[in-house]
């Protein structure tokens, strides 16, 4: 996920692969079947609502209204794994540019990955100031705050988490482990 911060704007470009828009649209998607783009284009259309939905901005107590600009589909299909649209997105605002904004997702919590096993959608985040060349990397977990520094306003700003959390890494391995376990327990 690329994010650039706009003295009016945020945009955001997020690439979605082919599974988690099958899981997310109710599309069947066999593993080495042959991929068609034009029978992919509806629903990566209808997907559009999905990620709106599903990814939240906001600056402060304010959340944000955002809107997909584009989809591109893949310059090539491969695997479900490897195929993925991008997406871009603008959140407006009218107010100064703020010195951070929050981000949310709870992507694809609705459906398991895996029978037992819920969807643990991660995404690295790039950040950089539309007027500037310095990117920062951040980590976007599910269902967690994260408060991305825009480089605009107060250079003393406040601390970018709040209390320590479970790294995904870490949630990820105790819920395999926990399926691991359920699958061999007698």
């Amino acid at each position: 996920m690329w994010v650039q911060f706009e003295p009016s704007c945020i945009r955001v470009a997020l690439d979605v692969s082919l599974q988690e828009l099958a899981a997310a649209q109710g599309m069947k998607v066999k593993e080495g079947a042959p991929l068609d783009a034009a029978e992919l284009l509806p629903a990566a259309e209808a997907h559009r609502a999905y990620l709106l939905q599903h990814l939240n901005v906001s600056i402060g107590t304010l959340a944000l209204s955002g809107s997909v600009l584009t989809v591109s589909p893949p310059a090539k299909t491969v695997d479900p794994e490897r195929t993925f649209y991008q997406y871009e997105l603008e959140y407006p605002f009218s107010a100064p540019p703020p010195y951070e904004v929050r981000f949310y997702h709870d992507m694809l919590k609705e459906w398991p990955y895996a029978p037992g096993i819920p969807w643990e959608v991660g995404y690295i985040v790039r950040t950089k100031r539309s007027d500037s060349d310095t990117v920062s990397s951040w980590l976007l977990s599910s269902q967690k705050n994260t408060d991305l520094l825009t480089g605009w306003g107060n250079v003393e700003g406040p601390p970018l988490q709040k209390g320590a959390e479970q790294s995904p890494e870490d949630s990820f391995l105790k819920k395999l482990w926990q399926a691991f376990l359920r699958f061999f327990q007698p």
